[in-house]
């Protein structure tokens, strides 16, 4: 994955900084420390940032940790091979029109 990824919206314009990101699946990885849920602003911030970067059709995969590092890796894995397949078919639609 890409570190620190600046995605942006249709526009060209910033929508976040990804901790990590797999921009060719449109896969953003997120960790969120204690300060994600013990400070209210930056909790709403995280979500209005999360819902305008889920409105520009990306993934937005979370951890924290309580999550081990084979938790990780099997759900990303899952992302990517649900990604690619999403890809193939689109893909094959094209084809098809």
């Amino acid at each position: 994955p890409l570190v620190n990824f600046v995605s942006t919206n249709g526009y060209a314009a910033f929508l976040a900084l990804a901790d990590l990101a797999y921009p060719a699946f449109r896969i953003m990885i997120e960790y969120d420390g204690a300060h994600h849920f013990e400070d209210s602003k930056q909790f709403h911030r995280d979500v209005d940032r999360l819902d305008a970067v889920m409105a520009e059709s990306w993934r937005v995969v979370r951890f924290n940790k309580s999550h081990s590092r084979a938790t990780i890796i099997a759900r990303l894995q899952d992302e990517i091979e649900t990604a690619t397949a999403r890809l193939v078919a689109e893909a094959h639609a094209k084809q098809a029109v």
